[in-house]
């Protein structure tokens, strides 16, 4: 009896694994993908972002980048439909990017909008 249900945990144990695996190849995929069909995707307006319908996202590295679990540069898209998305950025400090816009403005250098979120606020 103990060897079998031992057996069994065993045996879904192997499962579970092989599902959660199973999870990551298509998560792999689907960021591929998206990276693939960024450059014809538009600009997702950021003043009315549907957050909770969110498909997917990726983290593109860039700048100070370190690259592994917490990288530190670059920006992390969201594809919110279809054929749209919206970059998240998380600058070094908040002083800092307020300066660099401030100064690209002054200049009359285009950049990016932008606005500030606070985690867990809604949108």
């Amino acid at each position: 009896q103990a060897h079998r249900a031992r057996a069994q945990q065993v045996e879904q144990d192997r499962r579970m694994r092989t599902e959660a695996l199973e999870r990551l190849r298509q998560a792999q995929r689907e960021s591929d993908e998206l990276r693939r069909r960024l450059p014809a995707m538009r600009a997702h307006d950021i003043d009315a972002v549907p957050w909770e319908e969110v498909r997917l996202s990726v983290h593109l590295e860039g700048g100070r980048g370190t690259g592994g679990m917490h990288p530190k540069g670059g920006v992390t898209v969201l594809q919110v439909h279809e054929d749209s998305a919206v970059c998240l950025r998380r600058g070094p400090s908040l002083v800092s990017e307020w300066i660099a816009w401030r100064v690209a403005l002054a200049l009359g250098v285009p950049v990016a909008r932008s606005r500030l979120l606070r985690y867990g606020a809604d949108a």
